[in-house]
């Protein structure tokens, strides 16, 4: 019986680092202009638009490139010239449970939110970690691990590597250094849309 439940456990195990649960697709690829990809460890394949986007694979762009993602749950992510995105988790669950983890490595993005509870959104980059609220925002990530943030609509909150918290509104925006220390919330140079 030991043995029995020890195999099943290890059965268990294979089939959740299975590549079947690597290419489950979290969204497709609404719009993709000029080179974009989508990695795994395993495998690189050229995206184009209507391509399905699977969980885990990373996203990058070259230069003049760009694409917009729009995953299961209508949230949009538009990812320009020579960025680096990385999907690390998506769970699908308009209750509390959903999930939707995203790591921009370099380069710059949108992102709108779906429909999913706004705490199940998480980007990471370097330098911070953002927790959204219900928004629309550009995030960029420079050569040194700076970030930089605009919020268009709602609010997002944002954390230093320092561990140093901002709160950050409509109009807004927000730079932390490549050693993860977050300035003060001011006035943007842009005005939001919409």
């Amino acid at each position: 019986m030991r043995r029995y439940i020890l195999a099943l456990g290890f059965a268990a195990l294979a089939l959740c680092s299975s590549p079947a649960v690597a290419e489950t697709a979290v969204g497709a690829a609404r719009l993709v202009v000029a080179d974009v990809s989508a990695e795994t460890a395993l495998a690189s394949r050229r995206l184009a638009t209507a391509d399905e986007v699977r969980y885990q694979e990373l996203i990058p762009t070259k230069r003049s490139s760009a694409a917009v993602i729009q995953f299961v749950d209508g949230t949009e992510l538009g990812i320009g010239e020579q960025a680096r995105v990385k999907l690390d988790a998506f769970v699908f669950d308009p209750g509390a449970a959903g999930k939707l983890d995203l790591n921009l490595e370099f380069g710059a993005l949108r992102f709108s939110t779906g429909t999913m509870a706004k705490s199940a959104y998480k980007i990471s980059t370097p330098s911070a970690t953002l927790a959204v609220r219900g928004t629309e925002f550009d995030l960029a990530v420079d050569g040194d691990g700076a970030t930089y943030l605009v919020v268009r609509h709602g609010a997002v909150e944002i954390l230093g590597r320092n561990s140093e918290s901002r709160q950050v509104g409509v109009g807004q925006t927000v730079t932390v250094s490549g050693a993860g220390i977050p300035t003060q919330p001011r006035l943007a140079a842009v005005a939001p849309v919409g």
